[in-house]
């Protein structure tokens, strides 16, 4: 992916199944977003899963993104 942006990437993994979505704001805990994300994107990132209504989980910090 880097390589076709440019610039820094971030990747997101949702571990729920998108039948449920409308269910997560029932939920007594937020459902995780997993997150590979170089820190320039970590912000943005962050904001984008939040506003979804996921409590992002960074997995890999700065790391290169694309070695998951």
């Amino acid at each position: 992916m880097k390589s076709l942006v440019g610039g820094p990437t971030a990747t997101s993994f949702s571990t729920s199944f998108t039948a449920v979505d409308d269910q997560i704001e029932v939920q007594r805990v937020r459902p995780s977003n997993l997150i590979a994300a170089a820190a320039a994107t970590w912000e943005t990132t962050e904001q984008l899963i939040r506003d979804a209504g996921y409590d992002p989980a960074l997995v890999v910090d700065g790391g290169p993104t694309s070695m998951i």
